[in-house]
């Protein structure tokens, strides 16, 4: 089977499928997501406390949402709660993910066997208050009820009595295409299966230098990396939200804690609109309820909100903690990871409230990467492609060349992406740290896309699609200026349409009013007495700053780049 594709283990309450699934994965080396310890770990607490506190209906949408967003990663063994598969989405979601047809297998055991298995437990609320005479009526009455949806779903039925490892050995040899390489081989493998080595990449910024470490199967390394960078600390505070935290922090913690380190960890949750003062908030709570001091080292593991949350805490709690990222998006690998920028959003606008803060080590695992649902993937290739015509041909051809390798997440060719954009906002962040002169470059493709994503409501249009689209409209404005070299206006589209990303808002079947748009871009932050500035592509790796541009020309660039 392609190594995108998941495999999801159904079946009712003491098939075993938490047993089985953590077995296989740990076989196949991939990433195991159980969606009822994810629904736990986004609510904080357990099921029976969440069916007391908010009742079944409650606990079924988050179930629901726990199955979405692990359907959504790539590669995964999933497994499923009991009783998910009654809802039609969650069946949906789990045979027909982004990343094509999941392999589906329903575990099957006897009713003495399953009611052995769960006499006892308090983690089935269906069967708490119910007097163990009924029980097994009870058990077999609700099996029949979800057996049409379990065999539905199923490709392939395994009895799962016997131990663990027979099952698991007969999963393998079932699986189509057989178990195949792993996808994430130990660190003495690297050699022998012509895995790079680690890459490190230095940012020599005012606030201090750091390194950039990027590779594969960098867990067990980041102990010893953490304690060069940042003077031997006792405690870890790691920051991270609940899905990412679910399939990446048991290797972290038993690596750090194995080296003699205390691990605290706080989840926040996903997305924008988490990335506020009230998260930053409970985060300070958290850290003063536990005793914690300068001497604490803070561990962003996760996106952007996570990486922008986290890094703001550590700069402004007692004034200051030691700050380490370990970013798990490919838009946080290539950008914003690096260069010290935290902030959170407020009422009146986004990333208003923030810090200046150089974390002292990065550590980008390149293996978190074939997990990433494709639109978080390509929101990062948005950002990859902006850098590659700010960075020069040497990145632009090693992204045009590799394109095929990339789409389908070869590892090498994303360890040099990634290597080679660090390096682009490495030298730019060391030469302008606060923002005020060359890291404006960094925005190319943003005064368009910010504009353009306020224009369709923060929703129409992804964050990374709107970047797309404004990189496209900024290398057109430059050759309606008469600066762009002949063929950048294609080129650059060229580029962004070889990876799935729209070059136009048509693309998107999103077309906002023109006068939208200009109304939100001439509110960018970056204008000048009044006017806006726009970062133009000349030719690739010269990228320059222009001012007092013709209005008329911007309202012909956004009208073409909208309707294509």
């Amino acid at each position: 089977m392609k190594s995108s594709q998941n495999i999801v283990l159904v079946g009712f309450s003491g098939t075993g499928k938490s047993t089985v699934g953590r077995a296989l994965a740990l076989r196949l080396r991939r990433p195991f997501v159980d969606t009822d310890s994810l629904v736990e770990r986004t609510a904080g607490m357990t099921i029976p406390e969440i069916f007391s506190s908010m009742g079944e209906p409650r606990f079924r949408e988050m179930e629901e949402a726990a199955v979405r967003s692990a359907a959504a990663l790539r590669g995964v063994v999933i497994a499923v709660g009991g009783g998910a598969l009654e809802n039609g989405e969650s069946r949906h979601s789990l045979k027909h993910s982004p990343n094509g047809r999941s392999t589906v297998v329903l575990l099957k055991a006897g009713i003495d066997t399953m009611m052995k298995r769960v006499r006892g437990s308090e983690e089935r609320p269906l069967m708490s208050g119910c007097d163990p005479l009924d029980m097994p009526s009870k058990t077999v009455a609700l099996l029949q009820r979800r057996m049409p949806a379990y065999l539905e779903m199923a490709d392939m039925v395994v009895e799962s009595e016997r131990p663990v490892e027979e099952v698991v050995s007969e999963l393998l040899a079932r699986l189509p295409g057989g178990p195949g390489r792993s996808a994430c081989p130990p660190a003495e493998l690297r050699r022998e299966r012509g895995i790079p080595p680690i890459e490190c990449v230095s940012v020599e910024a005012q606030g201090g230098r750091y390194d950039v470490r990027i590779g594969r199967d960098l867990t067990r390394d980041i102990p010893r990396w953490l304690t060069d960078s940042c003077g031997g600390p006792d405690r870890v505070f790691v920051v991270s939200n609940p899905l990412v935290s679910h399939l990446w922090m048991d290797g972290i913690r038993t690596s750090l804690e194995g080296a003699g380190l205390e691990v605290d960890c706080a989840l926040v949750g996903d997305g924008e609109q988490h990335k506020n003062l009230d998260t930053v908030s409970r985060l300070y709570d958290r850290l003063a309820a536990n005793h914690h001091d300068r001497d604490t080292v803070v561990v962003a593991l996760g996106g952007g909100v996570v990486g922008d949350t986290a890094g703001f805490v550590a700069a402004t709690f007692m004034r200051g903690l030691p700050l380490v990222h370990v970013p798990t998006t490919l838009l946080a690998q290539v950008d914003s990871s690096v260069g010290g920028k935290t902030a959170v959003n407020h009422s009146e606008g986004k990333n208003l409230i923030g810090a200046f803060n150089q974390p002292r080590l990065v550590v980008s695992d390149i293996d978190v990467l074939r997990t990433l649902p494709d639109p978080v993937f390509s929101e990062g290739m948005a950002e990859v492609i902006k850098t590659a015509v700010i960075g020069g041909e040497a990145l632009f051809g090693l992204v045009a060349g590799r394109a095929a390798e990339i789409a389908s997440r070869h590892p090498a060719a994303l360890q040099s992406i990634v290597a080679g954009c660090v390096r682009v906002k490495a030298g730019v962040v060391s030469e302008d740290e606060r923002d005020t002169g060359r890291r404006l470059l960094l925005n190319l493709g943003h005064t368009f896309g910010h504009a353009l994503e306020a224009a369709c409501g923060y929703g129409g249009a992804s964050h990374g699609e709107a970047v797309a689209v404004g990189t496209c409209m900024a290398a057109e404005l430059s050759s309606a200026l008469g600066l762009a070299v002949p063929g950048l206006h294609e080129r650059v589209p060229g580029l962004i349409r070889r990876f799935g990303l729209p070059a136009r808002a048509s693309d998107l079947g999103v077309v906002p009013a023109p006068e939208k748009v200009e109304e939100y871009l001439l509110s960018d932050k970056k204008r000048l007495r009044g006017k806006p500035r726009f970062v133009l592509p000349v030719g690739i790796g010269d990228v320059r700053v222009v001012g007092d541009v013709p209005h008329t020309l911007v309202r012909d660039v956004i009208r073409r780049g909208l309707d294509g």
